[in-house]
């Protein structure tokens, strides 16, 4: 039963953030060189790549353990240990696992949402810098979450794989829509954005 909920629940958000981000969509093309910087930093980010694949496989693993480690302190477990190499990691904490902890690290752009709170304390002369830093970070977890989230991945199997799928899928389409959205208004803004929207979209048959 829960699992048909769930189902009906993802389902629905991941509809509503859909007909969202399509509304985000015509302000970026409405206004694309406000994107400019924004757009730079993603290109930015793949033309410096190869000058740290060496320490590419630590870095992705570093970004994944973390986000589990926020998810779960998020959730008020208690933090034991994060551990990470090169091919692998593993975060410890004690108290109850769901599905937000174990899946958050292929839904969740964090160093790009730490930018973005940053750019709270931005001044317009340096709103330019935040952009491009916005898309730097982007540009480094689109890396992150195509490399991870492939079948074999021990957190999918775990929940299953299509339920899985679902969950990231649909928090994928949420954060597109916030993250472009504030590129240009910033975090607040987005968030009150996103959610009247997703309240507007749900009661436009009634």
């Amino acid at each position: 039963m829960k699992r048909i909920i769930g189902y009906i629940l993802i389902t629905i958000v991941s509809i509503l953030s859909f007909f969202q981000l399509l509304q985000t969509m015509k302000i970026v093309f409405g206004s694309f060189n406000a994107y400019l910087w924004f757009i730079a930093g993603i290109v930015c980010f793949f033309i410096i790549r190869p000058f740290f694949r060496k320490n590419e496989a630590w870095l992705t693993t570093f970004s994944h353990e973390l986000t589990h480690a926020i998810a779960s302190i998020l959730m008020l477990n208690k933090m034991h240990s994060m551990k990470v190499y090169e091919q692998e990691g593993s975060t410890q904490y004690l108290g109850r696992s769901n599905i937000f902890i174990t899946l958050a690290p292929y839904c969740f752009p964090i160093f790009t949402y730490f930018i973005l709170l940053l750019m709270l304390l931005s001044s317009v002369r340096s709103l330019c810098i935040f952009q491009f830093l916005i898309g730097l970070t982007l540009g480094f977890h689109i890396l992150c979450f195509t490399q991870q989230t492939h079948p074999n991945q021990t957190d999918i199997k775990q929940n299953g794989k299509m339920i899985s799928y679902s969950f990231i899928f649909m928090w994928w389409l949420f954060n597109a829509s916030i993250i472009l959205y504030a590129v240009k208004y910033g975090i607040y803004r987005a968030v009150i954005y996103q959610f009247q929207g997703m309240w507007t979209n749900l009661l436009a048959p009634f």
